[in-house]
């Protein structure tokens, strides 16, 4: 949860976390540019996994902070609250996701970040196998439980619920 500064090394952070709940007045920037480093990355206290392309949906190039509403509407938070609302946005968040099937979500989340450089064919090819992965290792899959809930015993909505 990003709830006040998010400068430069800050995004280091946002790298390695699968999900960006921020407060609307929270502030973003890429203050490097700024002081005359162009990369956003000072070698001597960056750690070596940092990766300056995987917060390029947020990172403006002009030294110009914005703030977690705007960060919101241009990429990576999926979620805003108010300051006095936030502390407890990521456990309901969490809670939600502890509902689904964890299987599912860790391919899910493995397709997302595997696909993004793929063409359609190849993001196919990739999609299928990990759906055959889940089938083999999972149960539920395997016995396609979503799918009968849903067809035959009417108990499942999809979108409304895991």
């Amino acid at each position: 949860m990003v709830n006040g500064y998010c400068y430069g090394a800050a995004f280091t952070q946002l790298c390695a976390v699968d999900f960006v709940i921020t407060a609307q007045d929270a502030l973003y920037g890429l203050s490097e540019v700024n002081w005359g480093n162009h990369s956003g990355r000072d070698r001597e206290l960056e750690p070596d996994g940092y990766d300056p392309a995987a917060p390029r949906s947020l990172l403006r190039g002009d030294g110009e902070a914005f703030d977690g509403k705007r960060a919101v509407e241009i990429g990576s938070p999926i979620s805003r609250c108010r300051r006095s609302g936030c502390a407890m946005k990521p456990f309901k968040f969490a809670s939600k996701l502890m509902k689904l099937n964890p299987g599912v979500v860790r391919a899910t989340k493995e397709a997302m970040r595997a696909v993004r450089g793929m063409s359609d064919d190849q993001a196919r090819d990739y999609l299928r196998s990990k759906q055959d992965s889940l089938m083999r290792n999972d149960g539920e899959i395997r016995d396609q439980v979503g799918m009968k809930q849903f067809l035959d015993e009417k108990s499942y909505r999809p979108g409304l619920g895991p």
